[in-house]
């Protein structure tokens, strides 16, 4: 079984739809940046709410809360990008 890298998922997809243009950025390297904070934004919410509702919950609740907030909050920024 061929193993399909990364790279070629990607190439692959730029082939099909071309470059969508969804993320601000001049070069890969402030896309990358921009993604790491939005990131970093998105689980600091996420841990801000949580410590607000609950000082009880077991670790593993705090995860999937964590998930939960995180993950909407990421596709919202990701969906105002274009």
């Amino acid at each position: 079984m061929k193993q399909t890298k990364l790279t070629d998922i990607y190439r692959l997809l730029l082939e099909l739809y071309g470059n969508r243009g969804w993320w601000p950025g001049e070069n890969q390297d402030e896309i990358a940046i921009g993604a790491i904070l939005a990131t970093s934004l998105a689980l600091a919410l996420g841990d801000a709410i949580i410590k607000q509702i609950s000082t009880s919950f077991p670790l593993w609740q705090i995860f999937v809360l964590r998930s939960l907030i995180a993950l909407p909050v990421l596709a919202g920024l990701a969906a105002t990008r274009g």
